[in-house]
């Protein structure tokens, strides 16, 4: 009976991803969406775990909970942004933000695959360390960096771009790069 709970859990990261794209498109409240990032953090944090303690892994699980996190991690941000930078900006800022989010969105899924990739590896740096950013880092980085350019840029909507455009490169460039991350 409680097989299920771990897949419930990844459904519920996949959610609320897509609840943030359907957000984003009809009016981006960075309150709302932040909560929605942490709650699919969470859920994401734990839905292994319990899979692992159930004794119930699989690579169907391992996989779906990718998809949910390319989704909830990868994709609901550059939409969010993009979404926001159809309201409020100019076209020179969606045409850079569109370049931004592509660069996001392919360094995130392949972050993922490489990570696939990987599990097959069992030496000791592979069981201690991630390689390259995980891409739930940004379930915690994207609602914080995006509420600092919020406040800090005010009515002026070349500092936010240019905030978020900063953040979005540097953790596409830490989740594609080799650099070793600690398990927690």
């Amino acid at each position: 009976m409680f097989r299920f709970v771990p897949m419930a859990l990844t459904y519920i990261n996949l959610i609320c991803g897509f609840v943030i794209i359907c957000i984003s498109m009809i009016d981006l409240d960075i309150y709302i969406v932040s909560c929605l990032r942490i709650i699919a953090l969470i859920v994401d944090v734990f839905d292994g775990r319990v899979a692992r303690k159930l004794n119930v892994t699989s690579e169907l699980g391992m996989y779906l909970d990718s998809f949910a996190d390319i989704v909830t991690f990868g994709i609901a941000p550059a939409f969010s942004i993009l979404a926001y930078s159809l309201v409020t900006g100019s076209l020179v800022y969606v045409i850079s933000l569109v370049g931004v989010a592509i660069v996001y969105i392919c360094s995130s899924a392949y972050r993922l695959a490489r990570f696939h990739t990987l599990q097959a590896n069992t030496s000791t740096t592979a069981n201690t360390h991630y390689i390259g950013m995980p891409i739930t880092v940004n379930g915690i980085l994207f609602p914080l960096t995006l509420s600092i350019c919020t406040l800090v840029s005010g009515n002026n909507h070349l500092v936010f771009f240019i905030g978020m455009s900063i953040y979005m490169i540097l953790s596409a460039y830490l989740m594609a790069s080799t650099i070793r991350f600690p398990k927690l």
